[in-house]
């Protein structure tokens, strides 16, 4: 199904959001706070991501706003920064996706006084390489805490009154002590590596299975035409044991090893989320993460199990 709309654009896509529950992806650079919330607030609760920019050269002419993280925390949403982002897309569990020019503004949306020209192309279903397109852009994003949206907040304010003569829109480097967080989303969401494989070469995988591993193709970024599984499984390797978190958690191995309650405390302790999951919801997380280390590092991870608690370790340990 395709379909084009140039009027009513705010109208069409408020009905879009509201037409089911499954999480929502919100990709706009500029984005006002009361028009996200007429149009992507809803009295039913749902997952949403929102991926935005906060240049400050858009901050302060007002196009993009700090107020948008207060919302986004009294709903319960993700918000993240990616300044690069230029694209609109607005998805409703990733199975179709409006796409065009209109940002999430009154303007944009057709509502203002002076509206602007602007179009959204509904592609449903949505393509795996789109798909994969969103996924990746959300995970090469910034999630907005309480820390970082009171730096911009702070900054903004300098900026502003630095500005009052002559604008400047240099762009403050965000310290190292406001570190990213991590995320139960930076996890492997397939069962294993095994199983990842498997379903990228299956003509039509169920819809759970393809979903996790667009997942893990968007977070490890690797290519999923490599041919055969030993040369898949090396790339992958490479980029899983690389990413941060999966060094921090190496690193908060002891010579002991972990059993399996405590990495999920770990993973619930250094996770920043929107909101923080239950300890008992982390279960398949941990799960997966045993698999895929064991799995990619056969000769660096073992999983025991001498009582009932499984306990991860290193091999040369």
């Amino acid at each position: 199904m395709k379909r084009f709309i140039g009027e009513n654009i705010g109208r069409e896509l408020k009905n879009y959001c509201e037409s089911d529950t499954t999480p929502l992806y919100v990709l706009s650079p500029f984005i006002s706070t009361d028009t996200a919330e007429r149009i992507v607030g809803s009295e039913q609760r749902r997952a949403t991501t929102i991926v935005t920019t906060w240049r400050f050269e858009y901050l302060v002419r007002g196009v993009s706003s700090v107020d948008l993280f207060p919302l986004c925390q009294r709903e319960g949403w993700s918000l993240y920064l990616n300044d690069p982002l230029h694209a609109k897309v607005y998805s409703a569990g990733l199975r179709s996706a409006w796409i065009g020019s209109a940002n999430l503004t009154e303007r944009a949306m057709g509502t203002a006084d002076r509206a602007n020209i602007e179009v959204l192309y509904l592609v449903d279903p949505m393509p795996r390489d789109m798909r994969r397109w969103t996924l990746r852009t959300v995970a090469q994003a910034r999630l907005v805490t309480e820390e970082l949206h009171d730096w911009y907040a702070e900054r903004l304010s300098e900026v502003r009154a630095a500005s009052h003569k002559k604008p400047s829109y240099e762009e403050p480097e965000v310290p190292s002590y406001i570190h990213s967080p991590f995320l139960i989303s930076q996890l492997p969401a397939s069962r294993s590596p095994e199983s990842l494989w498997t379903v990228l070469n299956s003509e039509d995988p169920p819809w759970d299975d393809l979903m996790a591993a667009e997942h893990d193709l968007a977070l490890y970024g690797v290519d999923p035409m490599i041919q055969g599984y030993p040369e898949f499984s090396r790339s992958l390797a490479r980029a899983f044991f690389g990413h941060p978190f999966i060094e921090a958690f190496d690193n908060a191995i002891d010579a002991d090893g972990m059993r399996f309650g405590a990495v999920k405390e770990w993973v619930q302790k250094n996770c920043t989320d929107v909101p923080i999951p239950f300890r008992r919801l982390l279960t398949p997380h941990v799960q997966c993460l045993y698999s895929w280390m064991v799995g990619l590092g056969p000769h660096q991870y073992e999983v025991i199990q001498p009582n009932v608690s499984q306990i991860i370790r290193r091999v040369d340990d």
